[in-house]
């Protein structure tokens, strides 16, 4: 059973390639993925086609007396990029870890991603691109390790976008993509991995580094907590904001690494689910 069977449900529904060819082609047969569909059939060109393309069937040739062929679209599997964003943690993230939940969320969230492509004949590219790229030890995943400069990073990503539907998997604070060409992105979609402190800080006691307000935040006080909370609230929405204006689809996915995947699956994979339908090619 898949782990994300909305958003398998919503691939099901994103177009594969399709281009025009003629005559009888292993796509004209049933198999695992997508299918073949004749939609049409024109008059034999010897010029155009193979004299083994001729339709001996074909109603066509008995009402007009000339071979025929048939037009064919055939369909062809369904390919994907999943991209790990893996900056060096530092400050907050270092501190408590965070960044390394995060990547290991992100490693989570592209396994099922993967295994939520709708056919065997699908194939998805992995890759892990940052600083920390060199975390993850997957044989499978193409590692580009940079010197952790944001703009070299977008740029590679972004590249890698260019080639149809992909899937960032980032905090995003760290990764301008919102300053690249927005023809860059024509099926993008931006799963934004928060850990708590992204979106607020939770009262416990505890004195904290703000990640939005220089000094520190005692957790026990009320008033830093909701200040500090309405900036990261904002800081937050205005990264979302700026994706979006570049046509990248944003599904927000909360690290939770207490439940059995890290993130509540359910809530995630409706969110991702959304963002894949607002790709999908009408």
């Amino acid at each position: 059973m898949s782990l994300l069977p909305e958003t398998q449900d919503a691939l099901l529904e994103f177009g594969a390639s399709q281009e025009y060819m003629f005559g009888l082609h292993e796509a004209n047969e049933p198999r695992a993925g997508m299918q073949g569909r004749n939609i049409a059939e024109v008059p034999f060109d010897p010029v155009r086609h193979s004299p083994l393309a001729i339709n001996p069937f074909s109603v066509w040739e008995q009402v007009l007396g000339v071979p025929h062929v048939k037009v064919n679209i055939p369909g062809r599997p369904l390919n994907a990029n999943v991209v790990i964003h893996q900056p060096a943690s530092e400050g907050l993230d270092h501190t408590y870890r965070y960044g390394e939940h995060r990547r290991w969320l992100a490693r989570k969230l592209g396994t099922a991603i993967i295994d939520s492509m709708p056919g065997i004949t699908d194939r998805t590219w992995v890759y892990s691109i940052g600083e920390a790229a060199d975390e993850v030890t997957d044989p499978d995943t193409e590692v580009i390790t940079t010197n952790g400069d944001p703009q070299e990073e977008s740029a590679r990503i972004a590249e890698i976008c260019k080639s149809g539907l992909t899937f960032v998997v980032s905090g995003f604070l760290r990764l301008p993509l919102h300053e690249q060409d927005k023809a860059t992105f024509p099926s993008t979609v931006g799963v934004k991995a928060n850990v708590l402190t992204d979106r607020g800080i939770v009262p416990s006691g505890l004195v904290v580094r703000s990640g939005v307000k220089a000094g520190e935040v005692n957790t026990a006080n009320s008033d830093d907590v909701q200040e500090n909370s309405e900036l990261l609230e904002q800081q937050h929405t205005r990264v979302v904001k700026r994706l979006k204006g570049t046509g990248i689809a944003v599904a927000s996915v909360v690290l939770a690494r207490k439940v059995a995947y890290g993130f509540e699956a359910a809530v995630a994979d409706a969110a991702i689910a959304r963002a894949v339908r607002q790709v999908t090619p009408k």
